[in-house]
């Protein structure tokens, strides 16, 4: 393995759609109150998308050595929503019975 190799955006491209998953998913879930459960699951799973990808991009920009950060976030964070997803559905079902 080369001594230069620089891991950062592997490990940024990670970390970003990990947090958003832990702490963006219940932050739009609970601003989509009222929306039907259509509406409710696809903008909590896109959004949390979006914000991770948006947020890799931007530390691309500021931190010019995460050159590839953004273009890991997508595929992870879409594996993470993907994994959340039956969770999201589950409980919106849960909160039509009460």
């Amino acid at each position: 393995m080369p001594d230069n190799m620089n891991l950062d955006p592997l490990f940024y491209g990670v970390v970003i759609p990990a947090g958003v998953a832990a702490i963006g998913t219940p932050i739009l879930w609970r601003a989509t109150r009222g929306k039907g459960r259509v509406a409710r699951v696809l903008v909590t799973s896109l959004g949390c998308v979006a914000l991770a990808v948006g947020l890799a991009f931007l530390g691309e920009m500021i931190f010019r050595r995460w050159h590839e950060a953004a273009s890991i976030a997508l595929p992870v964070s879409l594996v993470l929503q993907g994994v959340l997803l039956p969770l999201l559905v589950f409980l919106s079902r849960k909160s039509r019975r009460s």
